[in-house]
């Protein structure tokens, strides 16, 4: 870990004897954004790169296509903002896997 980079709060605890440690057996793992490798705040939701704050980017994500009773054309679930690397470049079309079938 590197000095000055700070921990969330939710990965420490206090045992009986108010000694802050772990929680869990291990230390967690600390991510670095992909672009300046400082310590990243979230995981692009496309690849899983981390991101710091000056480097992330939105971009929508589809997380369920479905068709209801009331409406019988394909509807999508939208989150519009997830969170993007601007390194990697989702395809806007389907990919063929034909060694799939």
């Amino acid at each position: 870990m590197r000095p000055g980079s700070a921990l969330p709060s939710h990965v420490l605890h206090k045992d009986a004897h108010g000694e802050r440690g772990w929680k869990g057996a291990d230390p967690p793992a600390i991510m670095d954004c992909w672009t300046c490798e400082r310590t990243a705040l979230g995981a692009c939701r496309f690849c899983g790169r981390g991101v710091c704050r000056e480097h992330a980017k939105t971009q929508p994500f589809i997380l369920d296509v479905f068709r209801g009773t009331k409406h019988q054309k394909l509807r999508a679930l939208v989150v519009d903002d997830a969170l993007h690397c601007g390194v990697c470049r989702p395809k806007g079309d389907p990919v063929e896997l034909p060694e799939l079938e």
